[in-house]
């Protein structure tokens, strides 16, 4: 059974994927950023294709939990606002995906956006006008939207980029993390269909997921009373500061494989 569900895969990466899951599964429940982690983690113990695809598997069985528990506290407004917008992000991204064979350059320019847009968020003091006005808007949610459907296509980082656009939307805790639940069940299982027209998922990732979904429901429910135990301020800072270590994850892993 176990030779079935995970093929080839050595009982360190067995392990890799369980602890993948339980933090995916406090991902989707309480702290949204916390995903940049585990991509990480596949990069350093799985080939990068095989990195890269089986995230997405366990992103959208995650996604179906999350709504399970969140489904009534989701912002439909905003959901139905950015979706479309970021359909064209996915569009984009699957075209660079086939015409640029490096996106180490890509990835470098994302965080750059990533953080920058970030120190916009934390300094908004100075640009609290200019923010007020933006919030809400239609161009606000055109440009989060396209960035997180690009970025989650060509670079699984679509995290950060909607951590800083729902704490800039200014939702409370829970309201942030019934939106998220259902943008990126939407947002993750559209992406099914384009990543295994880029080859990139497989029957060998796909038949994993049932192996560690036990580790993913654990994950959930820690998820679900660390919410209900934290306050919306450290929450607003927590998912701050993931945000930065993931788009600095991501510009170091760029830089690095570019000047090799």
């Amino acid at each position: 059974m176990i030779e079935w569900l995970f093929g080839d895969f050595t009982l360190l990466q067995i392990a890799i994927l369980a602890l993948g899951a339980a933090i995916i599964g406090i991902n989707k429940t309480a702290i949204p950023a916390l995903g940049a982690l585990v991509m990480v983690m596949f990069t350093q113990f799985f080939p990068a294709d095989i990195a890269s695809a089986a995230v997405l598997p366990l992103l959208c069985t995650g996604d179906v939990l999350a709504v399970a528990w969140y489904r009534r506290v989701a912002n439909w407004k905003f959901v139905i606002t950015l979706l479309p917008w970021a359909m064209v992000g996915l569009v984009l991204g699957m075209i660079v995906v086939r015409l640029i064979t490096s996106t180490d350059a890509l990835a470098v320019v994302i965080a750059l956006i990533i953080l920058g847009v970030q120190a916009l968020s934390i300094s908004r003091g100075a640009f609290q006008k200019k923010i007020d006005e933006w919030r809400g808007s239609m161009g606000m949610a055109a440009f989060f939207g396209i960035m997180a459907g690009f970025t989650t296509q060509v670079a699984n980082a679509a995290g950060p980029v909607m951590a800083i656009y729902l704490l800039l939307m200014k939702f409370s805790k829970e309201e942030y993390i019934g939106s998220a639940a259902w943008y990126f069940l939407l947002l993750n299982w559209m992406k099914l269909p384009l990543f295994a027209m880029d080859g990139r998922l497989t029957w060998q990732v796909i038949r994993m997921v049932p192996g560690v979904l036990p580790f993913m429901i654990m994950g959930a429910a820690i998820g679900i009373l660390l919410l209900k135990n934290i306050s919306q301020k450290s929450f607003n800072w927590i998912i701050q500061l993931l945000t930065a270590l993931g788009a600095l994850r991501l510009l170091w892993m760029g830089l690095e494989n570019l000047l090799k």
